[in-house]
């Protein structure tokens, strides 16, 4: 805990054997763990989330508004021109930079 002046303030001394309130007492020895092959609830109930996460996917696909096939075929169309139109800019100017580097370097 921080006091006023951001100095960390004095806790109150727990007196030796004083428990935490609302926390049981820890024995001596510690409880055993269970096996794991013990089917426990939670191991029977391993698929559950899974298919809830399923069907929360599919809630959430329902709700997006999809484009039409004449805009996905518009947009596709685009796409490939401008592909096309960048690597042909990138065709030419590759072609220019070898020729001045064989200029250049290959005389």
């Amino acid at each position: 805990m921080l006091g006023r002046r951001g100095a960390a303030a004095k806790l109150p001394a727990r007196p030796a054997g004083a428990q935490r309130a609302g926390k049981p007492a820890k024995s001596a020895k510690a409880a055993p763990k269970p096996s794991p092959k013990v089917a426990g609830p939670r191991l029977r109930r391993a698929g559950v989330p899974r298919v809830r996460f399923i069907g929360e996917i599919i809630a959430e696909l329902k709700k997006v508004t999809w484009p039409s096939r004449e805009d996905t075929t518009r947009l596709t169309a685009m796409v490939i021109v401008i592909c096309l139109i960048v690597g042909a800019i990138m065709g030419v100017l590759d072609y220019g930079f070898t020729r001045l580097a064989e200029s250049v370097f290959f005389r």
